[in-house]
């Protein structure tokens, strides 16, 4: 009941400055308006957003574990970043963090053989090494 009391209390506080605006607002019409306006393009502003999406790991297979069964899937053959990609409907940028950063080390590269500045890419643990 002590935090009952306790709401009430800094409700009827509240109530009680709502009733101080009221009254210096009715004595001055021109900042009422102001001050009304104010508050609704306030509130529509803050009502109109959407509710953020919580933050974590969503459902299902992780991007690496898709991925890895791509190359796992095909016999472990050469790839582009791109051809992943493109394969699996992910983003390159995705491919590469993969290689790079989440599966740092599970994977081998080689330049390509036709293009010079690319590289190719395969698992390192399906072939043994």
């Amino acid at each position: 009941m002590d935090k009952v009391d306790a709401l009430i209390q800094g409700l009827e506080k509240r109530a009680e400055q709502a009733r101080r605006v009221r009254d210096v607002l009715a004595d001055d019409p021109v900042l009422a308006e102001k001050v009304v306006r104010m508050i609704v393009e306030s509130s529509n502003g803050t009502e109109s957003k959407p509710p953020k999406r919580a933050r974590g790991r969503r459902e299902g297979p992780t991007i690496a574990s898709k991925v890895q069964a791509f190359f796992k899937e095909r016999g472990n053959p050469w790839f582009t970043v791109d051809q992943v990609a493109d394969a699996l409907r992910i983003t390159p940028g995705s491919v590469r963090s993969v290689i790079y950063s989440t599966c740092k080390g599970a994977f081998r590269d080689r330049k390509h053989p036709e293009r010079p500045k690319a590289k190719q890419w395969k698992l390192k643990d399906a072939e043994g090494g």
